[in-house]
């Protein structure tokens, strides 16, 4: 039988090799919880949420704070890593004993990772891709985006992953967690944008940038190899939306429109009657619209 640690928060009775908590959650913090159920149950490793089984509800939990919202998603922390982070590689574990049990994965390669381009107006809506080109064998993601606040990011979506979990608290700034590939394909996320109304056309720039938890640096590509080192050697190139000046004019004009107004420009310019307006007939309209009634080298004589 383990040996309990005595506590005046609340009274602990042991009959039998059971542990009875008198007035345990009238009386216990969260904390309080935690700390004992950790110590009367057997640790299962990636068992996050503390239901003594594994499940993606755990997955789901790791991935959340992973993404950064780190606010009541973990009862039981563990590390498989060494690191004393539940983190990526955590989330992998978990994942492979749920659709890979047995399996150690590939480990090693590289990959290219890049943020695509997009051209768009005022108040439009974008859609931009994030690619990995590569020889790795990319099991999970973890990283955040960095933009300029006037691009607003509705949300993010990927038929690569399985798992995805996402953090939008910031302006201009979006974390996000990924685990389970689904796909072969080169596509990891579709980021979904809509330009404000008031931009200012130019270039904004779409960053890839690295996560930290617990102010430890992570990788940001994973493979699945859990017995080796399982950051993938990334290279990360940004993208951009190129917003452009919004038009101006007001209202559109039928074809029809359209042929009446040459009709009559040539009506009233077109002197010599071939429907079209040559250079001095133009010249000749300039003089009438800016009082220059004749050359200069008639002027002198």
């Amino acid at each position: 039988m383990k040996q309990l640690i005595r506590s005046s928060v609340f009274p602990l009775i042991v009959v039998m090799g059971c542990v009875i908590l008198n007035n345990f959650s009238a009386l216990a913090t969260d904390g309080d919880k935690a700390q004992v159920l950790r110590y009367v149950r057997d640790d299962i490793p990636g068992d996050v949420n503390g239901d003594a089984a594994i499940s993606s509800d755990d997955l789901t939990k790791v991935l959340h704070s992973v993404a950064g919202n780190r606010v009541g998603s973990i009862m039981f922390p563990f590390d498989i890593d060494g690191d004393r982070i539940t983190g990526m590689p955590e989330a992998i574990y978990i994942w492979k004993i749920l659709r890979l049990p047995g399996s150690s994965g590939e480990s090693g390669g590289n990959a290219a990772m890049t943020v695509g381009n997009a051209a768009a107006k005022a108040g439009e809506q974008v859609s931009i891709e994030i690619t990995a080109e590569g020889d790795a064998d990319i099991a999970g993601a973890a990283f955040a985006l960095e933009y300029s606040p006037d691009l607003i990011l509705g949300d993010v979506r990927t038929d690569f992953f399985e798992f995805l979990e996402t953090d939008y608290d910031d302006p201009g700034r979006t974390e996000l967690a990924a685990v389970g590939p689904e796909s072969d394909g080169k596509i990891l996320f579709t980021l979904n944008f809509t330009i404000k109304d008031d931009i200012s056309p130019g270039k904004y720039d779409i960053n890839i940038v690295q996560k930290y938890l617990d102010s430890e640096p992570i990788d940001v590509l994973y493979d699945s190899n859990l017995e080796d080192s399982n950051g993938i050697t990334t290279s990360l190139s940004g993208g951009s939306v190129t917003v452009s000046e919004t038009c101006t004019c007001e209202g559109l004009y039928t074809e029809e429109q359209m042929n009446k107004m040459v009709e009559a420009i040539l009506i009233w310019g077109d002197t010599d009657g071939d429907k079209k307006i040559g250079l001095s007939e133009a010249i000749r309209a300039l003089r009438v619209t800016s009082g220059v009634t004749e050359p200069a080298s008639e002027a002198k004589k």
